[in-house]
């Protein structure tokens, strides 16, 4: 961790030698065994705590046999390439005061469904690019800062569920001055889900005009890509579980969850 004495607040920062892109000497190995993260809350030093408030920037890099990684809620930011290249990571739960999202931050990861909360309003460039087992996106924020180049491209998203009260812009010329589309060809066989009064203007935008069918948000409610989930029968009832298959005793509104084997946003 890093300490910033004048905000009260810490940092959790990585191993990697910046100048050589490579582990420190120590960890070379051990990082690659690494499945499983727990960041706290909260650290202390000489008596003073310290609220976990951001990530740094490479800090999971290369971190390929991590499955599971716990984000404190206080967090506010996540680093550029944060969790580049996690093959193994899945899913993530992201804190509902995230704000920012950086560049590369889950760059060829191993993620199948991303809920990205209200609070976020900046996605760098390329954050889930080549990511390409991801097939459930939603997108909370009605608002947007700043969408990167080449967010989502190379992505599978069968889903996308965007709350945005205005047509997302995003960026096209990276760094390194190359253009890149937010979407690649894909998305032909994907469903966008939006406000209704939005679907003209979507599908009169450039960059999301290409999906197989523009619909409405409450008509989110599909089998595509989930096995069927058995009820418990012994009680008659049918079980809600969330995108990992994990039983939910209390749904959180506006949650996407699943039911008798169909996806549902909770009301």
């Amino acid at each position: 961790y890093t300490l910033d004495e004048e905000n009260g607040t810490a940092s959790v920062v990585g191993v990697i030698d910046s100048y050589y892109y490579t582990p420190s000497p120590g960890i070379s190995d051990g990082r690659l065994e690494v499945t499983k993260v727990l960041i706290p809350e909260r650290v202390s030093y000489k008596g003073k705590v310290y609220p976990v408030t951001s990530i740094g920037d490479r800090c999971f890099y290369e971190y390929r046999g991590l499955c599971s990684i716990t984000i404190p809620s206080m967090v506010k930011s996540l680093g550029a390439q944060c969790f580049e290249e996690t093959w193994s990571l899945s899913s993530v739960t992201l804190p509902d005061g995230l704000e920012s999202i950086g560049a590369g931050c889950f760059y060829d990861s191993g993620l199948k469904s991303v809920d990205i909360p209200s609070s976020v309003t900046y996605i760098g460039d390329g954050c889930f690019l080549y990511s390409e087992k991801l097939t459930d996106i939603i997108l909370r924020s009605k608002r947007f800062d700043f969408l990167g180049a080449g967010v989502f491209y190379d992505t599978l998203c069968v889903h996308f569920v965007c709350y945005a009260d205005e047509v997302p812009q995003f960026k096209h010329e990276t760094g390194a001055g190359a253009s890149i589309a937010p979407f690649n060809d894909k998305i032909t066989g994907g469903t966008l889900y939006v406000h209704e009064t939005l679907i003209d203007s979507y599908k009169a935008s450039e960059d999301w005009k290409g999906w197989k069918e523009i619909l409405p948000i409450n008509a989110f409610d599909s089998t595509n890509g989930i096995e069927k989930m058995e009820s418990d029968k012994a009680m008659d009832v049918a079980i809600i579980y969330d995108l990992q298959g994990r039983p939910v005793v209390t749904p959180q509104k506006n949650g996407l969850y699943i039911k008798n084997g169909r996806k549902f946003i909770a009301r």
